[in-house]
């Protein structure tokens, strides 16, 4: 009786072994199909959001590229007209003064608001320079001129009302101002 018992014991336990198998093993497959499925949603939701800001960028480019094309066409529309407009004398002379006052007040303002120069010197052009740009000085060889900074190879200068820079080895160091 004991042999029987022991063997029916044995099946017992290979069956609950085996049902335990059968119940991992279904909760496995389900998590596999759950796994799989939420891959593929991830996948398609990728897909479409690239799609999307592909054609979201796409749009928005065109929108600049319109708006800009639109402001460039406005504002050369309105240069033409502007100067396509017959002036009277009077607007003439009124045009000519505006710009005389904007271009003084200008003048002034930066001159106003430039730091004042402590290493000041006055040096004597040894070459000759023209010009490449109109923020530089034109230097003629012999000439005087008043040495504002000395800042690198470019210097900035005055000569004859005019301040700009210039080529630091186009002039010869004399004498300090104060």
């Amino acid at each position: 009786m004991d042999k029987i018992k022991q063997q029916v014991m044995k099946k017992k336990k290979k069956k609950l072994a085996c049902s335990s198998l059968i119940s991992i093993n279904k909760k496995y497959q389900q998590s596999k199909e759950e796994y799989l499925e939420m891959r593929n949603e991830l996948k398609n939701d990728r897909n479409i959001l690239l799609k999307t800001i592909s054609e979201i960028a796409e749009s928005i480019g065109q929108v600049f590229i319109r708006e800009g094309w639109g402001c460039l066409t406005m504002n050369s529309k309105i240069i033409e007209r502007v100067s396509q407009y017959h002036w009277k004398d009077e607007e003439k002379n009124i045009l000519e003064l505006t710009n005389v006052i904007t271009n003084s007040v200008k003048t002034h303002s930066v001159q106003n608001t430039t730091r004042k120069p402590t290493n000041v010197f006055h040096g004597r052009v040894v070459y000759s320079y023209n010009p490449q740009n109109e923020y530089e000085l034109k230097l003629e060889k012999g000439e005087w001129i008043t040495v504002i900074s000395t800042d690198g190879e470019w210097w900035e200068g005055e000569s004859k009302g005019k301040i700009g820079i210039f080529p630091s080895h186009y002039v010869e160091r004399d004498v300090k101002i104060n």
